[in-house]
């Protein structure tokens, strides 16, 4: 359902709610929760700063964002749930472009088009026309931008704006293909060598099957 779920983390009671949520879907689907916080030279330095002359609410900010970081990596840890905690410098941006061009970084693949192995063996020809449905819709996402809008606003209860700029920030990761980007598949492929404890980066072909993909192509 959910291969990669980013969460915006601070101190509030908000944040950490959306992160509880992220968590549990994550566990559901197997995906990776990728946790961000934006932060800012100067008002949330690291810990290891807070001893070069800092007035005292910069040390507050410091001891805060500590705080956050290693209760949100114990959420993870304690619920079985892969991802990372991480900072992002601002460098004088606003909070909501930070997080697009993270999630740019990521290049997270946004198709939710995954199915296992056996079920592609079993259920093949049931699934065939399932997945070219999912990658007909996934091409209308991609390249027709008027009307997913619409769909964002009613779904989500957002206006137009906040609906353009979510569209504009997982825009890039919609593969229309159905597979991961590079990007994205660089990423899944560091994961699991590090979940796995491998010495070297696994194989494509041993973490995806892409035949009915490859199938569907050719038609």
């Amino acid at each position: 359902m959910y291969e990669r779920i980013v969460v915006a983390l601070d101190d509030s009671a908000c944040a950490q709610r959306a992160l509880g949520e992220a968590v549990r879907l994550a566990k559901e689907s197997g995906g990776v929760v990728e946790v961000l916080s934006v932060v800012d030279r100067g008002k949330w330095p690291v810990e290891g700063d807070s001893g070069y002359g800092l007035d005292p609410e910069v040390r507050i900010a410091a001891s805060v964002a500590s705080h956050v970081f290693e209760a949100a990596q114990k959420l993870l840890q304690e619920a079985g749930v892969r991802g990372t905690v991480r900072a992002i410098d601002a460098y004088g941006e606003n909070v909501p472009t930070v997080l697009a061009r993270a999630a740019d970084e990521l290049e997270m693949p946004q198709s939710g088009l995954g199915m296992s192995v056996t079920a592609m063996q079993s259920r093949r020809d049931f699934l065939r026309p399932v997945s070219q449905a999912v990658l007909d819709a996934i091409r209308v996402i991609a390249m027709q931008r008027d009307k997913t809008l619409p769909v964002l606003i009613k779904q989500l209860g957002i206006n137009q704006d906040e609906a353009a700029f979510i569209y504009d920030a997982i825009h890039k990761g919609w593969a229309v293909d159905g597979k991961p980007t590079p990007g994205a598949l660089k990423l899944e492929l560091e994961l699991d060598q590090k979940d796995a404890g491998l010495k070297e980066l696994p194989k494509p072909e041993q973490i995806y099957d892409f035949s009915l993909l490859d199938e569907l192509a050719k038609r």
